[in-house]
């Protein structure tokens, strides 16, 4: 299971955990183009939100540029858990 074995995203340096019913992406290239538009941004890294965060991969890339406050939301319980 997911959950427990975990999935590693090469963009990240740890293992994601998606619990039960929870999106994660199984392809990766929007998350390379992410990757990519983060490593040339430079405004400010105050906060982001990460709305319909799924297994938050987009949040943990954010935290990993820098931002100081992330906040992720989901209408789904089970990615809160995730």
């Amino acid at each position: 299971q997911w959950y427990q074995k975990g999935i590693q995203y090469p963009m990240l340096p740890f293992l994601i955990k998606p619990y039960y019913g929870v999106y994660f992406p199984t392809r990766i290239e929007h998350l390379l183009l992410f990757e990519k538009w983060l490593k040339n941004y430079s405004g400010e890294m105050k906060n982001a939100m990460d709305i319909g965060t799924g297994c938050g991969l987009l949040a943990f890339m954010l935290l990993e540029k820098g931002f100081k406050q992330v906040s992720a939301t989901d209408i789904n319980p089970n990615a809160i858990v995730s």
